[in-house]
Order: C-alpha cells, then sequence, then structure tokens
C-alpha cells in the first residue's frame, strides 16, 4: 500500500462501543486502529473478509484483536486514498 494514503473513519456507534470497553480491550482497539493506517487489510495478522448468510460481502471485513473483534469497510476513494469504516466493535465471549 505504499504511496496510498488511508483515513479512518469510527463511526459513532462503534466508538460508543470503544468507549465503553474494559481499558486494557480499548487500548487494543485503539492499537489496531492505528495498525489500520499502515495496512487497511492485515490479513497476515488475523483479518478476514466478512460473511453473512455464507456469502463474501465486497470490501467488508472483521479482524478479531485478542477479546474484541472490529468490523469495517474499505472504500477506495481515489488512486491514493482508501477510507477504512470501522462500523461495530464486538466483545468476543469472555
Amino acid at each position: 500500500m505504499t504511496g496510498r494514503r488511508v483515513l479512518i473513519e469510527v463511526a459513532p456507534r462503534a466508538e460508543h462501543q470503544i468507549q465503553e470497553l474494559p481499558e486494557h480491550l480499548r487500548v487494543k482497539v485503539r492499537l489496531a486502529l492505528l495498525e489500520l493506517l499502515d495496512d487497511p487489510m492485515p490479513l497476515a495478522k488475523g483479518a478476514k473478509p466478512f460473511r453473512a448468510g455464507g456469502d463474501e460481502i465486497p470490501d467488508a471485513y472483521e479482524w478479531d484483536v485478542g477479546g474484541v473483534t472490529i468490523f469495517y469497510n474499505l472504500i477506495e476513494t481515489g488512486p491514493l486514498l482508501i477510507q477504512v469504516l470501522v462500523l461495530v466493535i464486538v466483545i468476543d465471549a469472555l
């Protein structure tokens, strides 16, 4: 992704969910969001295409960052810009 800029937008619902997380999970999520700036598709770190009803949803991903799953979409807004839209944060079963 060299030469491309990444813009991360966190939806209000996801921001609220992040604020409600215990501190150690909130830190994990914030660090993961910083990693998305460098690599919006961190497949080597466990991000995978999102599936609904067995079908893969285009440009939608889920990423388990250890206790929390981040659901986000990638939107290519131009040849040099990718927008990451974080939609939902889900706490995994404890």
